[in-house]
């Protein structure tokens, strides 16, 4: 009976303890947590839309199923006819076909219409920090302007955004990112734009409810889709080292990147592109060199033969691989690291290509490996303001509206008055 009574009081005391302040008392390691769970919410709302890209049929599943109903109480057609009823003629079946072809003609200039349609912007949610700090409070104004700032930009140069109805949003975002972030002090935030596209229903042009195509306009981070984390060498050795996309030249004067589809989601249909605005001369991470990459093999290696470390490939060739690379490379050790592929494994050492014995390539060919530089951080200014940007925009493999934007972004819109923001 005491045991009951006590176990009663401690439930009462829970319940009427509230979860604010219970989590104001978790710490530092439940506030990660929650930034975690901020960023994977975001991540699974984009994630849940762009799995309805290459299923745009199910918007109308429910107008089939009714019809499908309607149907079924209608009297069946299929009643034997009398005997001496008239055979089908040809005759009918070709103005049938003709009906037919006129109204697919119709659907196709309906949707090429839609493509072409021109569309307007609108501001839209406001997503908050999960429990704000009292800084964070104070210079939320600050923030504000900032984005306000970009959506005044990125309406001028595309204000009637084609094929797509377009909101903007203000996401205030911790960054959980702790690899290629140059200082986790610095506030994150970003400007954010969903892109509807027009469809033809019934004959009749409308906002699809889909947003099939995104932009962002991150400040001050990363985001998991635009880098990519090299797991095994920094589980190995504590180091904090990722690796952008394929570098492409540049794109009004900045670095422009195509990342893989590693991120949200790995869909070939998505396609990725990034444009780093930076202060001139300077970048938010620097470049891991040939020698450098290559000693961390060397390194390594050397633990998997003295038994420290496991490796699925035979050492004694990787032995005889890494040697060949140190003397293929041996002009050139202070040159980026270029590697192949988005992500290092150790165990390639074993089964490099007999025609491709260089495990480096050119940039924009390949995956430059790097690390975050806490000195291109300006720590004499407010935390609040705009250090580095970063601009993506994704492109949806059959979606003219997706075409428009990467047109409008690669034709129009001027990064520089990004960098104009930066401090």
């Amino acid at each position: 009976m005491q045991k009951n009574f006590l176990f009663l009081c401690c439930v009462l005391f829970f319940t009427n303890t509230s979860s604010a302040q219970i989590l104001k008392k978790l710490g530092d390691k439940v506030n990660r947590k929650i930034e975690n769970a901020v960023n994977t919410s975001i991540d699974k709302t984009i994630d849940k839309t762009i799995d309805k890209i290459s299923h745009p049929e199910s918007d109308n599943k429910s107008s089939k199923t009714k019809d499908k109903t309607k149907d079924k109480s209608q009297p069946s057609d299929n009643t034997s006819r009398k005997s001496d009823a008239k055979p089908t003629t040809q005759t009918t079946r070709s103005i049938n076909n003709d009906h037919a072809s006129n109204k697919t003609q119709a659907t196709d200039d309906c949707q090429k219409e839609a493509e072409k349609k021109k569309g307007s912007w609108e501001k839209s949610a406001e997503f908050n920090y999960e429990y704000p700090t009292a800084d964070e409070k104070r210079f939320k104004p600050n923030m504000n302007r900032v984005m306000e700032s970009i959506a005044t930009l990125v309406t001028k140069y595309n204000p009637t955004p084609t094929g797509s109805q377009a909101k903007w949003e203000q996401w205030f975002t911790r960054s959980a990112d702790t690899v290629s972030r140059p200082d986790r002090s610095i506030y994150t935030y970003e400007f954010v734009g969903k892109f509807r596209p027009y469809v033809c229903n019934k004959g009749k042009i409308e906002v699809s409810g889909i947003t099939d195509t995104w932009m962002f306009v991150r400040i001050n981070r990363f985001h998991p889709s635009e880098i990519t984390e090299q797991h095994q060498i920094n589980a190995a050795f504590g180091d904090k080292m990722f690796s952008l996309g394929k570098q492409l030249g540049t794109l009004g004067g900045y670095p422009y990147f195509e990342p893989a589809p590693s991120g949200i989601r790995q869909i070939p249909e998505v396609l990725y592109s990034t444009v780093l605005i930076s202060r001139p001369g300077q970048l938010p991470y620097t470049a891991v060199t040939k020698g450098e990459f290559l000693n961390i093999c060397k390194k390594w290696l050397g633990m998997v033969e003295s038994g420290k470390l496991k490796a699925t490939g035979n050492a004694g060739t990787m032995r005889a691989n890494l040697d060949k690379l140190f003397q293929l490379n041996k002009e050139d050790m202070n040159e980026p690291a270029i590697i192949r592929n988005p992500e290092w494994n150790f165990n390639d050492l074993s089964r490099i290509d007999a025609d491709r014995q260089n495990i480096f390539t050119a940039p924009e060919e390949g995956y430059q490996l790097l690390r975050a530089n806490p000195a291109y951080v300006n720590t004499s200014l407010s935390k609040w303001k705009p250090q580095f940007m970063v601009v993506t925009w994704y492109r949806v493999a059959g979606r003219q509206n997706s075409v428009e934007l990467d047109k409008a972004m690669r034709e129009h819109f001027d990064f520089k008055k990004l960098e104009a923001l930066i401090n």
